[in-house]
């Protein structure tokens, strides 16, 4: 497995980092609380494990690697886990 990519500087820990952002958003209720948290749970954290830094004999590495909000269902297919990104 993987490790997970370095803590943002300035910061302690992922937990540190992610309570943060959280106290940040203008909404404070609990569900705006926990997709802030997923979302950076997912997209700077378990979507840079799953994709293994490209290497794909990685055993980290997963074919569906690019996470997309907000992450509601299980990994399959744009669900929210894609092949290749999407763009606006």
């Amino acid at each position: 497995m993987s490790t997970p990519p370095p803590v943002p500087l300035g910061y302690t820990s992922w937990n540190v980092y992610i309570e943060e952002q959280a106290d940040e958003s203008p909404d404070q209720s609990i569900e705006a609380r926990r997709l802030i948290k997923r979302n950076i749970k997912l997209e700077q954290i378990a979507q840079e494990i799953r994709q293994a830094g490209g290497d794909t004999s990685s055993p980290s590495y997963r074919p569906y690697n690019i996470y997309e909000t907000p992450g509601t269902f299980s990994p399959a297919e744009g669900h929210p886990w894609l092949l290749t990104p999407t763009y606006p």
